[in-house]
């Protein structure tokens, strides 16, 4: 790579103030795209205000969203409008384009309570896949939602020297924590600050701007057996073919830990389009 560099609309050096609101954070990581779209548009005005010569001087800007499988991550909300603000931003001056990091997740932990040392091990074992179809003077700009230890953007990294890639790129987040005395887990303190339970879960799922991501999905396949049974009684026949799709398109159903809640699911789908079907005639 040629030139690095990294920008955040917000830097966390204080575990009680950072600047932004933890309940909605944790809406939007649990799919609340509002305020996903706010993080987006925030993100893009501090790029301008801050780096706006310096980004209009290149003719091609490729845009990255955290990667993934099948089943995009919350981030994907604030990428969307990060990229038509950009887009539009820069329409007389350079292209924009969008592009994926493919993703393949061999581990079911959850990732904001693990430490340094325990991301480093789980994310190392992940595939990431990105081609390399640049001509080298293309920016290329990876987002994510916050940067707690560094491991993702480690990887990212290590996945652009394999691919020999050397374009210029720009790291970008909504926070970054900037205080090595703040303990990692501090991220599950910010992921979980709305969301303590099913109910929660339900009234972000029940919102107009609800968008399916993998935090949800994971969420809901771990639920206790009363927890998810209660959940299965609150959505429509739409919102669980929804899940069945996105976990089968994540090869959930290949992961013992995902797959006892999973085959309850579809079992309820299959019940309820027979009765559909015979309450059609």
């Amino acid at each position: 790579m040629n030139k690095i560099s990294t920008l955040a609309t917000h830097y966390i050096s204080e575990e009680n103030n950072f600047g932004f609101s933890s309940k909605e954070y944790s809406k939007f990581k649990f799919g609340s795209s509002k305020i996903g779209q706010l993080f987006g548009d925030e993100l893009f005005k501090k790029l301008i205000n801050q780096k706006n010569r310096e980004i209009s001087s290149y003719k091609k800007i490729y845009v990255f969203t955290s990667p993934y499988d099948f089943i995009p991550t919350a981030t994907n909300t604030m990428f969307e409008s990060f990229f038509n603000k950009l887009s539009k931003h820069l329409t007389s001056k350079c292209v924009v384009e969008k592009r994926k990091i493919h993703r393949n997740t061999t581990y079911t932990n959850d990732y904001g309570s693990l430490s340094k040392d325990q991301r480093m091990k789980l994310i190392s074992n992940d595939s990431f896949n990105l081609k390399n179809d640049f001509e080298g003077n293309e920016l290329l700009i990876f987002l994510d939602d916050i940067k707690i230890t560094g491991s993702h953007e480690f990887v990212v990294k290590k996945t652009l020297k394999k691919n020999r890639i050397t374009n210029d790129v720009f790291f970008m987040y909504h926070a970054i924590l900037n205080n090595k005395n703040i303990d990692p887990i501090f991220e599950n303190l910010l992921n979980y600050s709305y969301v303590k339970g099913v109910n929660e879960i339900l009234k972000i799922y029940n919102k107009s701007d609800f968008v399916l991501n993998t935090r949800f999905t994971k969420y809901i396949l771990q639920l206790s057996d009363d927890d998810i049974n209660y959940f299965l009684l609150c959505i429509d026949t739409d919102g669980i073919e929804a899940i069945i799709i996105a976990s089968k398109g994540n090869k959930y159903n290949n992961i013992p830990e995902y797959y006892k809640n999973l085959k309850k699911i579809i079992k309820l789908h299959n019940n309820s389009m027979k009765t559909s079907h015979i309450n059609s005639f």
